[in-house]
Parts: C-alpha cells; sequence; structure tokens
C-alpha cells in the first residue's frame, strides 16, 4: 500500500465516521461524542492501516466489512437508539461514502488519473455532502426517530442491498477488470439515490403534518384559554354590574336619609 492509497483510505474512513455523528441521536454530549468517535476512529484507521501495510490484497477485500463493523459498534455505544434506525443510519453514511468515491474511482480506473487527484475529488465531493446531510437530512431524520417506532427495516433494505452488490461486485474483484462492477455499482448506487430521495420527501411530509398537528393543537389550546379568559371576564362583567345596581340603592338610601336629616 502506497502513502497516496493510504491516505485515501483515511479520507473515506473519516468521512463515513463523519457522515455516522452528523446522524446520530447522540446519548451523550457533543465534547464526550466527539471525544468517542474521534478515538474510535483512530482505532479504525489504525488497524487498517497495520493490515494493508501487511498484505494489502486482504485490506481491499476485508476493509469494508471490517471497517462498518467497527463504525456500527462505535455508533451503537453513543446512540440513544438502537436496532434498524441505528443500520439504517450507517448504511446511509456508507451509500453517500460510495457517492464521494466512486466519481473518484472511475476517473481513477478508467482514464488513469493520477490517486492524487482521486483524492482531491473526494474531498470535493464529500464536504458538501456532509454540510448537506446536517442541514437538511439530519432534522427531519432526528425527528422521524421520536415519532416513528416501526418501518426503519424497510428503509434499510435498498441501501442494503447496495451494500451487498458493492461489495460482492467491487471489493470482492479488486485487482481485476474494474469496468464491469463500477458500471453495476454506479447503476445501483443511482437507484439507492433515488430511493433517498423518496425517503426524504416522506421524512419532510411526516415531519411538516407533524408541525401542522402541533400547531393546531397549540391553537386549540390558546382558543381554550381565551374562552376560559372569556368567561372570566362575563363573570366579572356580571359582578360589576350587580355591585353597581347595589351601589344604585345605597346612593338612594343614603340620600334620602341625608334629606331627612338622619345622618
Amino acid at each position: 500500500m502506497s502513502v497516496l492509497e493510504a491516505v485515501r483510505y483515511v479520507l473515506l474512513t473519516l468521512t463515513g465516521i463523519g457522515m455516522t455523528f452528523v446522524l446520530a441521536d447522540r446519548r451523550y454530549s457533543l465534547k464526550k461524542t466527539l471525544i468517542i468517535m474521534g478515538g474510535g476512529a483512530l482505532v479504525i484507521i489504525a488497524v487498517n492501516l497495520f493490515i494493508g501495510m501487511a498484505d494489502a490484497r486482504l485490506f481491499v477485500t476485508i476493509y469494508p466489512l471490517m471497517t462498518n463493523g467497527l463504525a456500527l459498534l462505535l455508533l451503537f455505544f453513543v446512540s440513544k437508539r438502537r436496532g434498524f434506525p441505528l443500520l439504517f443510519n450507517m448504511l446511509t453514511a456508507i451509500s453517500l461514502c460510495a457517492v464521494a468515491a466512486l466519481p473518484g474511482i472511475w476517473i481513477t480506473q478508467m482514464m488513469g488519473v493520477p490517486v492524487l487527484a482521486e483524492i482531491v475529488l473526494r474531498l470535493v465531493i464529500a464536504v458538501p455532502l456532509i454540510l448537506l446531510l446536517y442541514r437538511y437530512f439530519r432534522p427531519s431524520y432526528l425527528v422521524m426517530l421520536q415519532i416513528m417506532r416501526r418501518g426503519w427495516g424497510y428503509f434499510c433494505l435498498m441501501p442494503l442491498s447496495f451494500y451487498v452488490l458493492f461489495y460482492l461486485e467491487f471489493m470482492h474483484k479488486a485487482n481485476t477488470d474494474y469496468s464491469e462492477p463500477l458500471l453495476v455499482v454506479f447503476l445501483a448506487l443511482l437507484s439507492v439515490m433515488a430511493a433517498y430521495g423518496v425517503i426524504f420527501a416522506f421524512f419532510r411530509k411526516m415531519v411538516k403534518e407533524m408541525e401542522s398537528r402541533n400547531e393546531r393543537q397549540l391553537l386549540k389550546s390558546q382558543i381554550q384559554a381565551m374562552e376560559q379568559q372569556a368567561g372570566m371576564i362575563r363573570q366579572s362583567n356580571e359582578q360589576v354590574r350587580i355591585y353597581r345596581h347595589d351601589m344604585r340603592h345605597y346612593i338612594a338610601e343614603v340620600t334620602m336619609l341625608l334629606k331627612a336629616g338622619d345622618t
């Protein structure tokens, strides 16, 4: 494994860990979560580099399974949610890492572009992806974690199928002809991104409906409070009316007594 290849795999690992961190519903404070995931990422990178330096072929074959397995274990430790929501987080990061990595792999393998150019391209794609994930997808995803208890397994089917295909058709056939595996994986990735578009639209719709329900409930509560206040005002006005009525009689009686000289 060359230095540039090591940098490429380090960048891919950090990108994936960063994406899982963005989507994690943290059980600890931000600082503690950063420390845990940062330390875990360093351990994962160290293990991968050790294997890569010892046996490059073995590294390429087991890298996805080992890295993603360790990352999933790390995510399990820092996240509140477990089960399929946790797997969905991991598979989403894997799919987006493929979006950042495959264009660079394509131009490197098909066009003979240097590995350094691939690394730069990965950075150019990965950084905006993480920002978009944080800005647009994360808020809806975290809300859905609170309101949706079932159905996450169905969301995992498409990215999980892509991951299996990616490993069997691309990683498992490393150091062979890349043209056919890359084409198959690219087409599968397009399908996965289309599926995520549908999932994101579903999330947004559900969040808007929940916000509308909350607004209606808030408005209903406000109306009830206003009705109660109006009732209290009516009751107060009625009491004032009684006081004024009684006061007229009191004044009439006092006036009559004063006129009679009865002080």
